[in-house]
């Protein structure tokens, strides 16, 4: 067992694991277009369905605090996240 050294036995914690900035969606979209311009993606806009009920929250900042209560830190860009994790796929 590890101590977060905020009273949560770590057995049973969630830890969110996220960019220590603040993105978007539209943004993460990009980002996977411009790691594969060969693939020819492109990101588009739908209007919204009839009957969606849209979040309250138009920002959402997710706390790192417990992992870095661990000794996490971030070490790769959402960019470069994404570029190996597409690639542990593909070998």
């Amino acid at each position: 067992m590890v101590s977060t050294g905020i009273g949560l036995d770590s057995r049973f914690a969630a830890y969110n694991v996220v960019s220590d900035g603040e993105t978007s969606i539209l943004h993460l979209a990009q980002t996977l277009v411009a790691l594969y311009p060969e693939k020819h993606l492109q990101v588009t806009h739908k209007p919204v369905p009839e009957g969606y009920i849209p979040s309250g929250e138009r920002h959402l900042r997710i706390s790192t605090e417990k992992l870095k209560m661990l000794g996490w830190q971030q070490h790769y860009s959402i960019r470069e996240g994404f570029r190996r994790t597409i690639e542990s796929y593909q070998a």
